[in-house]
């Protein structure tokens, strides 16, 4: 849609400004994914919509059709953003136990 070459569109995501954002027509879409879309890409990531909107915005625009790859799509991201808070948790989690430990190291080695 932006006829550039694939390095180009990513050196123009990693360096804005400009915001690189590809055009969609109206003919291409229907006008709830555009306006999806517009609100994902959202500079303010408190504005963006959660995987769970997403998801039952999806289901209204689809009216009940078997959408199989968005349906797939959006379960696969769910689960991807669910395991990463979960493993983000664990990490700090075992973090937070090493603190512990090295606290009690150096307050054992080092006078108060």
């Amino acid at each position: 849609m932006m006829d550039m070459p694939a390095h180009e569109i990513v050196e123009r995501l990693k360096k804005p400004p400009p915001l690189c954002r590809p055009f969609v027509s109206v003919d291409e879409a229907p006008a709830e994914c555009l306006n999806l879309m517009n609100e994902c890409w959202n500079e303010d990531p408190s504005k963006r919509p959660s995987f769970d909107e997403i998801f039952k915005q999806f289901r209204g625009i689809s009216r009940g059709k078997k959408a199989n790859i968005i349906d797939s799509m959006l379960r696969m991201l769910e689960q991807y953003s669910s395991n990463l808070e979960d493993l983000i948790r664990e990490r700090t989690d075992e973090l937070e136990v090493e603190r512990t430990k090295t606290d009690k190291l150096i307050g054992q080695l080092l006078p108060k």
